[in-house]
């Protein structure tokens, strides 16, 4: 019995295989009558393989893809640290598409609310029965190996079928709300990066400067060797500890007496990036080292609020102004004589304030709305463990 239950509801989960409640679905795509593959992904379940790849992984010919209609399942066997056992999910975004004949594909049956199955298959609580028929050392390739028969006969728990709309009702609203949740954010977003735009944008006046005029490298070397926490740059999360490795695949070398020290304002800027690199500034008290291959800046503060240059450097005019700054024929990216020459609208000290206040303003909602959508999300895992068998 599950934890959390809705108090008309006592009647006993009843515990079957999932071919009583699913129906294989085999029909290929002989006749052409969808040419968009798809794929699985975990956060927008089935996709536009094209869209999510940006390319097309799948063949030119179709014809022999297996043909899903809009409301049926696919199960993935890939699995990843997200999916330790695969992702089942619905196609919901298409009227149709083609998937790979490795997929297990299958339609629900009228004995079982089809939401309910989605919201199942978003838990933990079929993992048990997949893991009976691939173990770990069946995986081969990055699939878990198994019988498609032995895949519709694992054993899943059911309420009666008003207690499944009721779950799955429940949870449908859970669901809009962080989807209104996260429209919220996506708006606010849209909402600073106009704001942005206006502030750094092109400007008619002569408040024009170069970046080189009002910063100034820095390369003090941890030549001691101390024990200093090495930090990394990462565009989203500004500078994080190279331990937790949020996108980072730096290793950190054992002497690191080479490594850069960056206290508080000091700017970094990772050109190992993707596109127009990483920079960051480091914003609390916190003393700590970079790689050697970092530029490392400092702001002329006579001239230009730190800050000021924090939002300038994740603004979409920086951005451009890397992209056309980028130097290397194997490996782009920009040093510190590139970075100079990008130019910077430079208004008064009192100007920069009232910018940074009003965009402080808004990323400070932001960070909060971003603080609800984890809740929201903690509670819809905590109701997802709770409400299944």
């Amino acid at each position: 019995v599950p934890n959390l239950r809705f108090s008309r509801y006592n009647d006993l989960w009843i515990k079957t295989t999932l071919n009583t409640v699913v129906e294989r679905i085999t029909r290929r795509n002989t006749n052409n009558e969808s040419n968009l593959p798809l794929t699985i992904s975990a956060q927008y379940g089935l996709i536009n393989q094209n869209e999510f790849f940006n390319k097309q992984i799948a063949s030119r010919d179709l014809t022999n893809y297996i043909l899903l209609n809009k409301g049926e399942f696919a199960y993935n066997k890939s699995y990843s640290a997200d999916y330790p056992w695969g992702a089942v999910k619905r196609l919901d975004k298409y009227d149709k598409g083609v998937l790979s004949s490795l997929y297990i594909c299958f339609a629900p049956k009228s004995n079982v609310d089809s939401d309910f199955l989605v919201h199942y298959f978003e838990t933990p609580k079929w993992y048990n029965e997949i893991s009976n028929i691939a173990g770990e050392g069946a995986r081969n390739h990055g699939l878990l190996n198994m019988a498609v028969s032995d895949y519709f006969n694992t054993k899943h728990s059911f309420p009666s079928i008003q207690e499944q709309h009721k779950i799955s009702q429940f949870l449908n609203l859970i669901n809009q709300r962080i989807d209104t949740q996260s429209k919220i954010i996506e708006d606010l977003e849209l909402f600073k990066k106009g704001i942005e735009n206006q502030y750094f944008g092109y400007h008619k006046n002569n408040e024009y400067v170069i970046l080189g005029d009002i910063i100034t490298q820095v390369n003090n070397k941890n030549e001691q060797n101390k024990d200093f926490e090495v930090l990394s740059v990462s565009n989203k999360y500004g500078f994080i500890p190279q331990s937790e490795q949020f996108d980072d695949h730096e290793v950190a070398s054992a002497n690191k007496s080479n490594y850069k020290i960056v206290k508080q304002n000091d700017f970094a800027y990772n050109p190992a990036r993707i596109n127009v690199g990483s920079i960051a500034m480091l914003k609390n008290n916190q003393v700590g080292i970079v790689s050697p291959m970092y530029i490392c800046f400092r702001t002329d503060n006579n001239r230009i609020l730190s800050s000021y240059l924090d939002y300038f450097s994740h603004s979409n005019k920086f951005n451009n102004a890397v992209l056309k700054n980028l130097e290397g024929s194997v490996r782009l990216c920009l040093s510190f004589e590139s970075l100079s020459k990008i130019k910077i609208h430079l208004p008064s000290l009192d100007t920069q304030y009232e910018i940074v206040k009003n965009l402080d303003l808004i990323s400070n909602k932001i960070s909060i709305e971003n603080k609800i959508l984890e809740k929201l999300k903690e509670q819809k895992k905590y109701l997802l463990s709770n409400m299944f068998i």
